[in-house]
């Protein structure tokens, strides 16, 4: 089922700079069925497998026609009453999930999107990019 897909990302896309390791961003495209509920999984491990303690960290994703675009078509966080974004911090897992109910107003076609991870020390890591296309729904 693509709907529940996997994704390991693991941190052995480091840059060592000076003293300090830059993370860069993975890149992945995900498709999102219109009208079906968007569930996607990604693991964050270095690169011996061990997951990244999330303790203490917030997630949060927008998904937006093109990178210049001012307003977000879509705006998630782990945060709130009814977050769309959750994280279990012991296994490095982030879950992003769209209800059915909101993937059916997004319009047909390509966007962009990332995923970022505001750490404890409010540093903020682009986790995931890439594009995020909208297949139609015909079953309405």
């Amino acid at each position: 089922m693509s709907g529940c897909d996997g994704l390991l990302y693991t941190s052995h896309d480091l840059l060592a700079i000076g003293l300090e390791a830059v993370l860069t961003a993975g890149i992945h495209n995900f498709t999102c069925e219109q009208g079906a509920t968007f569930r996607r999984v990604v693991t964050w491990s270095d690169e011996d497998g061990t997951a990244i303690n999330l303790s203490g960290c917030t997630a949060r994703m927008q998904v937006r026609n093109t990178h210049e675009t001012t307003s977000p078509v879509l705006s998630l966080l782990s945060t709130g009453n009814n977050p769309a974004i959750t994280i279990v911090p012991n296994t490095g897992t982030i879950t992003v999930v769209i209800p059915a109910t909101t993937t059916s107003t997004l319009t047909e076609g390509p966007k962009v999107y990332d995923i970022e991870v505001v750490m404890t020390n409010q540093d903020v890591v682009r986790l995931l990019q890439g594009q995020f296309i909208v297949s139609p729904e015909v079953t309405r």
